[in-house]
């Protein structure tokens, strides 16, 4: 297996070459790796990236993306935003995943327009900013209800295009939250499933 730098996996990804059997264990950045390769769908599950500590938008605009990255080893990343924005075909189970380092998640699934996957178990205590995280995520309807989100301060657009998002996530503990704007703007969410909110934290002061 060949043995590469960031760098190197750039350039081979820049010249359409294949990337399946590729040694990445050195590898500590991968943020917009595969930005705007909107025809890659190549098998990466075998990939090491138990030393990467930031993925920001590792995926973007990726537009066929849809391969099984569930055994990614994910527990040293810090930075998930954008990895998967904009990948409209990404609907990959990826519930074991442990994301317990991770403190950024805004646009994490932004426009992931399949994406529908059971992420109940994610411990999400370490995150502080989830803004536009399922922005027009139009099938994602899953049980999140027992989210650790109480280090959170942004949670603005999250929900916003959520067609189907009508879970109960009434208690969490939203105390920290500073900006929860267009929070569930067209989304067909119950108002008794909605967080209770501290307005003296807000700094936008209605939730759509």
């Amino acid at each position: 297996m060949k043995k590469v730098n960031r760098e190197a996996l750039i350039e081979m990804l820049q010249n359409g070459e294949d990337v399946t059997e590729v040694d990445t264990s050195g590898i500590t950045d991968m943020n917009k790796l595969f930005y705007k390769h909107k025809e890659f769908n190549q098998d990466i599950s075998g990939w090491d990236i138990s030393n990467v500590t930031s993925m920001c938008n590792m995926f973007k605009d990726c537009e066929k993306f849809n391969q099984d990255i569930s055994k990614w080893d994910v527990s040293n990343v810090k930075d998930m935003r954008g990895i998967f924005d904009w990948c409209v075909k990404f609907n990959q189970d990826i519930s074991g995943w442990n994301v317990s380092s991770v403190e950024n998640m805004k646009n994490m699934f932004c426009g992931c327009k399949e994406f529908n996957q059971n992420i109940s178990g994610w411990d999400v205590s370490s995150v502080k900013d989830m803004s536009y995280m399922f922005t027009i995520c139009k099938e994602f309807n899953q049980d999140i209800s027992e989210w650790n989100v109480s280090k959170v301060t942004h949670m603005d657009g999250m929900f916003d295009l959520c067609e189907k998002f009508n879970q109960d996530i009434s208690g969490w503990d939203v105390s920290k939250v500073e900006d929860m704007d267009e929070m569930f703007e067209n989304c067909e969410i119950r108002e008794e499933n909605k967080p209770k909110f501290c307005k003296e934290n807000w700094r936008i002061h209605y939730v759509s």
